[in-house]
């Protein structure tokens, strides 16, 4: 049995089919019909295209279960909204809970503007035009930028409106205190979206039936003061900060976002609307039933429904940013180190950014492919795509302090997850961090800092227990098992770090800590990028130090053009001879621009289709400078300026 709510209030009833027309008995089954069909294209959408989970990953908004992280957000309008949002965003990371999140969102507005529609004319038969916000809203819902503080505002606003209109007949008295504080109320709850509150409660005032030309005017005075004075008095800085600080918090227009004029839509729709329905019920209520006839007539369904349909399927095929898709998913797969689904990621989408070229290079270090394959992926951005110049991942602060831990470069990683708290906030993965630098440092204090707020989290406090129970072991911190291991990579001696050569890091890490393995192919990875074969000659023996059972690819293609260059004729390097197989792909290589007279450009499309996964194709056709710090020479030994 299907319940549906009356046109009068604080009842419910079930759906008696035996009493209905035929026609009726369409209606209704062309209504729900399509919500059915247009949740399970939005649900594939949302769930399976655009994934709840990217959505936290690009915004990460911090949550805490204390009453000490409630009270800042207790303290200005949009606050309780932003909380409310906060707290449901934490679901996202699981992707079909955040799916139901967010079709729940969708179909609560969408609830919900029936309901202030058919308070405007008490009556039920233009439940199709809720689609229309429902459709506006998974539009902006789409967009891995939009503030869910918005979508929560829209739906108080929405509801607050519709029982505004249901009281407008409401005795005068009672109800000049009840519009004041239900407007200010609305303000302080949401902020911005309860402007459509202030313009349905104009359309309540004015519609009322029995209130005198003065009541109204009265009303509508209390309206305006309050709707338009109270944000403006509630200003954090009055006469500094300008006027749509106060009244447009958290509508997108407001704040960075891709589609401001999306949420406006949807805002002048619900109004006008309205407006609209409010306009056809003073014709008269045989104008409405005449016009809810033709409203409702069988063929109009089916028009109406596919509309709906076509509606749901427009979002589904031009909402979804590609790009922005893809570099998120990089980011995602690199955080719960899937290095494969990195990998396989930039295989399918090669228009990578920098930062996705980063992970690129961890994740074939992290799997033993970088010196085999690094050249067979994207490198368009040379160095800069190995490890960004500093300022350059002031935003992505949180990867940074992850790849100097792996680095065992402990100081570095403090210092970029302390930038992440500055600029990100205390998300969970940057006081895991933390926790585990300072344990690393022996740090107790610090440690129980970071253990506290890890435990106060609200989905990932269970990572706090490891902390726990080294603080309670009465052991020192630098002698409990888990951390001397970790300690072992520590350097022992200090060194100067570099803002506009981060990648002389490597040399320090290096020379300080001959057994740091990814120093040392970090820095053989960065001699090639920068065309540096000379000094990557210089380091080869190093190899010895590490379990390698050969030379990887990419370092054979770099000694052969090393034995070109010095006119060497002995093919072995570290105690690994090159392969055959290597030495006749580079004859082959050097045979076809033989054949183009050594002229590259005529080459270049033979030599891009047979060897453009190579170290030759690379030097030969990129390009890569090294970088400059303040103009002094770096040692390339030492990685000091001198």
């Amino acid at each position: 049995m299907i319940w549906q709510k009356p046109v009068q209030a604080g009842t419910f009833y079930p759906i008696d089919w035996s009493r209905m027309s035929d026609k009726k008995k369409i209606h209704q089954l062309g209504f729900w019909l399509t919500i059915a069909i247009f949740y399970a294209l939005l649900f594939f959408h949302f769930g399976v295209r655009i994934n709840p989970a990217l959505i936290f990953r690009n915004q990460e908004p911090v949550f805490f279960t204390t009453l000490r992280f409630f009270h800042p957000f207790a303290g200005y309008a949009g606050g309780l909204s932003e909380y409310a949002a906060a707290f449901l965003s934490q679901f996202f990371i699981f992707r079909w809970i955040g799916t139901f999140v967010l079709i729940a969102l969708i179909g609560g507005t969408q609830a919900l503007t029936v309901y202030l529609f058919s308070s405007v004319t008490e009556h039920k038969s233009f439940r199709y035009a809720s689609f229309v916000p429902a459709v506006l809203l998974a539009v902006m819902l789409s967009h891995y930028d939009f503030p869910l503080a918005t979508a929560v505002g829209f739906l108080v606003t929405l509801n607050f409106s519709g029982h505004i209109l249901r009281m407008k007949n409401w005795p005068f008295i009672p109800l000049v205190p009840i519009l004041a504080g239900m407007t200010a109320f609305a303000y302080y709850l949401i902020a911005g979206p309860y402007l459509i509150f202030v313009a349905i409660s104009a359309l309540a005032i004015w519609s009322a039936r029995d209130k005198s030309i003065l009541q109204k005017g009265i009303m509508s005075a209390v309206l305006i003061v309050v709707g338009f004075g109270f944000p403006w008095l509630l200003n954090p800085a009055l006469g500094v900060m300008p006027l749509d600080t106060s009244y447009l918090r958290w509508i997108p227009r407001s704040i960075p976002f891709a589609w401001p004029v999306v949420s406006e839509m949807l805002i002048g729709f619900i109004i006008l609307w309205s407006v609209g329905l409010f306009i056809l019920s003073q014709l008269g209520k045989s104008r409405i039933s005449s016009f809810a006839r033709i409203w409702t007539a069988w063929p109009l369904v089916l028009v109406r429904a596919l509309a709906v349909i076509g509606l749901a399927i427009l979002i589904l095929t031009t909402t979804l940013n590609e790009t922005a898709k893809s570099r998120l998913t990089i980011r995602q797969y690199a955080r719960q180190r899937n290095w494969d689904g990195v990998l396989e990621e930039i295989r399918q989408h090669p228009n990578v950014d920098a930062i996705s070229s980063f992970h690129m290079h961890r994740a074939m270090y992290h799997t033993g492919r970088l010196g085999d394959d690094m050249f067979r992926y994207p490198q368009n951005f040379g160095i800069d795509g190995l490890i960004p110049l500093k300022e350059d991942v002031l935003f992505y602060a949180t990867e940074a302090a992850n790849f100097w831990f792996e680095m065992a470069h402990f100081n570095e990683a403090e210092h970029w997850a302390h930038e992440a708290l500055t600029q990100q906030g205390a998300n969970p993965w940057i006081l895991r961090r933390l926790a585990e630098i300072n344990a690393i440092k022996g740090n107790r204090s610090m440690l129980q800092s970071w253990t506290t707020l890890l435990d106060q989290t609200l989905l990932q406090r269970k990572w706090a227990d490891p902390f726990k129970a080294q603080l309670a072991d009465p052991t020192p911190l630098k002698d409990q098992p888990a951390i001397k291991q970790a300690r072992a990579q520590w350097i022992d001696s200090d060194f100067l770090i570099h803002l506009n050569l981060p990648e002389m890091d490597f040399v320090s890490l290096y020379r300080r800590n001959p057994e740091n393995h990814m120093a040392y192919e970090y820095l053989m990875a960065y001699y090639l990028l920068a065309r540096q074969v000379g000094w990557f000659v210089n380091e080869i023996e190093a190899m010895r130090n590490f379990p390698y059972s050969r030379l990887p690819m990419h370092w054979e293609e770099a000694l052969l053009i090393y034995m070109v260059e010095t006119k060497s004729t002995d093919p072995v390097f570290a105690g690994f001879p090159i392969s055959v197989e290597s030495i006749q792909r580079f004859n082959d290589y050097q045979q076809i621009l033989t054949k183009y007279g050594g002229n590259r450009k005529s080459a270049h499309e033979e030599l891009r289709r047979k060897y453009g996964g190579t170290y030759w194709y690379y030097l030969m056709y990129s390009k890569s400078n090294i970088r400059m710090d303040t103009g002094e020479g770096v040692d390339a030994f030492t990685g000091a300026t001198r």
